[in-house]
């Protein structure tokens, strides 16, 4: 029954006919407040009953929030969905990086977002990222080439792949033990809900890489921040300055500096570690 309810709200959710956080706080109360408001909203349990068995026969899962498996980093957000629904095996539960980028990159930067990719995976990484073209397509490409596990957020349904160039690759990170995830019972890829699953990517990773970011990558970037996670922006600069300097909380890494992937991939992870540590210390009060 709870998949049932997770499946109504969502759809209430994606009406714009209630807010994430009241939708999760029925879920994680199971109260009969919940009951009366799904009667008065017109929504037919026992034809969503019939959705939830087509969309299991579609190898769909529905993930309530109150569910084991349902993402516990993703559980922290104040805005996370109150179900997800994903169709591939992988689990969302161990370490993973976001790697996010730009629609139209350079030939440096689709080589760094697949090579680094690969790295990550072989570490024992799963990479998210959007399934967007570009820097997102390349990452997940590359972390299937070296037998990893890649996640892909959409802003969509998951009955509609976005973008449609797309869908020989997302059949593919099904097939190689990754998954597709959306909040979405039923949504179109607008703009809104382009941007809204920024904050899945971020929320869903460790740390986010985000390559010759534009304004949607950027908004994964800064979504990554707000919750606290390191962030590497790497850009191509023909400059003397410095491989790596902070600015805003983020790390701007100068690509032109390094002379591998390897060398770039090592750098990042050293760094996040130390965030990481750092982190800890505050909360028990060592700093």
């Amino acid at each position: 029954m709870e998949e049932v309810w997770a499946l109504a709200l969502s759809q209430l959710v994606d009406r714009k006919l209630l807010s994430r956080r009241r939708a999760r706080r029925f879920l994680e109360r199971r109260s009969g407040e919940m009951e009366v408001f799904l009667r008065g909203s017109g929504i037919e349990l026992r034809s969503l009953e019939i959705e939830l068995e087509r969309l299991k026969r579609a190898g769909i899962e529905v993930i309530p929030i109150t569910s084991p498996a349902y993402p516990p980093q993703l559980r922290r957000l104040s805005s996370a969905p109150p179900a997800l629904f994903k169709m591939g095996g992988c689990d969302l539960i161990g370490r993973s990086v976001a790697i996010v980028g730009t629609r139209t990159p350079s030939s440096e930067g689709k080589r760094i977002a697949r090579e680094l990719s690969g790295l990550f995976c072989r570490s024992g990484f799963v990479v998210v990222s959007g399934l967007a073209l570009g820097v997102d397509g390349e990452a997940h490409r590359g972390a299937i080439e070296v037998g990893g596990v890649t996640a892909a957020v959409l802003g969509c349904d998951l009955g509609r792949i976005y973008p449609p160039q797309h869908r020989g690759l997302a059949r593919l990170i099904v097939s190689r033990r990754g998954a597709l995830i959306s909040e979405h019972f039923e949504a179109e890829p607008t703009p809104e809900n382009l941007i809204a699953r920024n904050r899945l990517i971020a929320g869903l990773a460790e740390l986010l890489v985000a390559v010759e970011p534009e304004r949607g990558a950027m908004s994964a970037a800064r979504f990554a921040l707000a919750q606290g996670k390191p962030v590497f922006i790497l850009q191509r600069l023909r400059s003397r300055r410095s491989a790596i300097r902070t600015e805003d909380g983020f790390y701007l890494l100068n690509v032109y500096r390094f002379g591998s992937s390897e060398s770039l991939f090592d750098l990042i992870l050293r760094k996040a570690r130390e965030k990481a540590a750092g982190s800890l210390y505050k909360r028990v009060g060592v700093w």
